[in-house]
């Protein structure tokens, strides 16, 4: 779960440096936020259902390739425009990683540890 939104929470953490290093404003670091949790808003309807079709153990590992992608894409990012691009991918991997995990909890774990896992989760 937690490595889908890495990078989403990257972009808080290295913000000093983000901002610094690509000489932005306060609301084009913003914007970059705003894109990972816009387009994980929007692509969340649809990847509940792909997770349905699929199942969530294959979606989650697609979940690490395409989170790794991000965070190997914004480190690499030689602009801005492809920090959003790179920000948008991270915002894909939130979307489906929370359908995928709670999938495999409600099929891998016993009902009575299920609100505990989910808890922690």
């Amino acid at each position: 779960m937690a490595f889908g939104s890495c990078s989403g929470f990257a972009i808080g953490a290295l913000a000093p440096f983000i901002v610094r290093d690509l000489g932005l404003s306060r609301s084009g670091l913003g914007l970059l936020t705003t894109v990972v949790f816009v387009v994980s808003a929007a692509a969340s309807p649809v990847a509940g259902r792909v997770v349905d079709v699929l199942g969530g153990r294959r979606l989650l590992m697609g979940v690490f390739g395409i989170a790794g992608a991000a965070l190997l894409a914004m480190a690499a990012t030689p602009s801005y425009a492809w920090l959003l691009a790179a920000a948008a991918l991270s915002g894909v991997a939130t979307a489906i990683m929370n359908p995928a995990t709670n999938q495999l909890i409600s099929t891998h774990i016993p009902r009575g540890s299920q609100g505990t896992i989910m808890g922690v989760k």
